[in-house]
């Protein structure tokens, strides 16, 4: 009379066995699903974000290298005439390539500082514009081999030295 019952018991007891197996397999299926949905995002948006972020510590850090003469406020101000939107080009003065072709210092250091702003970086105190007594245009040349060729379009529509 017992065989019956331990037969029906060790099926129980195998079919307990199966079910708390199947609820360990589901719950690491959650939790590896879950830190998949999670984490994939997550470093998607960082290495953008990395990404982004050492392009611009690398513009940075090269035009910070770069600001170490009065000449380099004038490629400065260069790029920002040919990179920066007009309405903001506006708001440095009614005819902003006007006062760099002049040579006008309030407008070469304004429009410096907004390029160097877009580079996380200040115009440091001690660059005031100052020209060559002779009249002509400090040289470009050097410096535009180290940011880029974004400022050489611009060239053709330098004045002719005096």
């Amino acid at each position: 009379m017992r065989a019956p019952f331990t037969a029906a018991g060790d099926a129980a007891d195998s079919i307990a066995e199966a079910g708390v197996q199947v609820q360990h397999g589901a719950n690491q299926l959650a939790l590896v699903l879950g830190l998949t949905v999670a984490v994939v995002p997550i470093l998607l948006v960082v290495a953008v974000w990395l990404s982004v972020r050492l392009r611009f510590v690398r513009r940075a850090r090269a035009a910070r290298r770069t600001l170490d003469s009065t000449a380099d406020l004038d490629l400065f101000a260069l790029r920002a005439l040919a990179t920066q939107p007009v309405e903001v080009l506006a708001g440095v003065s009614d005819d902003p390539a006007d006062g760099w072709r002049r040579r006008d210092p309030g407008v070469v250091r304004a429009l410096a500082s907004l390029e160097l702003r877009s580079l996380g970086l200040r115009v440091p105190i001690r660059h005031t514009p100052s020209w060559p007594q002779d009249g002509s245009r400090p040289r470009l040349e050097p410096s535009l081999s180290r940011l880029g060729a974004s400022v050489r379009p611009c060239l053709h529509a330098l004045p002719p030295s005096t």
